[in-house]
């Protein structure tokens, strides 16, 4: 016969199954967003050299400038967008992780308590 403390015991270890699986979705999560933050920095930061930097020479140079100052305003507003559409995810993952967590460690915490 499954004692209830057995029971209870099962459902701790499928609840820190999940909880695992949870929590390593939410850092896969957490490293993407990680990565679009440092790709804005990185584009801002050219934004802010090419418009810093001096006067070029020649009409050649005035116009690569210009070109490699589109192409990082463009690639930095497609960073952020791509930024804007994971957070809401990345939000629902956050909370998700953090109430599996919760859940096995009440689960835990019960397990252990109905063996004293």
């Amino acid at each position: 016969m499954v004692t209830r403390r057995a029971k209870l015991a099962e459902l701790a270890r499928l609840a820190q199954l999940k909880s695992d699986l949870e929590l390593k979705r939410f850092a896969a999560f957490s490293s993407n967003v990680d990565a679009t933050r440092k790709r804005i920095t990185q584009q801002d930061a050219a934004i802010a050299w090419y418009r810093s930097s001096q006067a070029p020479d020649s009409l050649d140079e005035s116009n690569l400038a210009s070109l490699r100052l589109g192409d990082a305003t463009r690639e930095a507003a497609r960073a952020r967008q791509e930024l804007s559409h994971m957070l809401p995810r990345f939000d629902q993952a956050r909370q998700r992780a953090a109430g599996e967590f919760g859940r096995a460690a009440v689960l835990r915490r019960l397990s252990e308590r109905d063996d004293q």
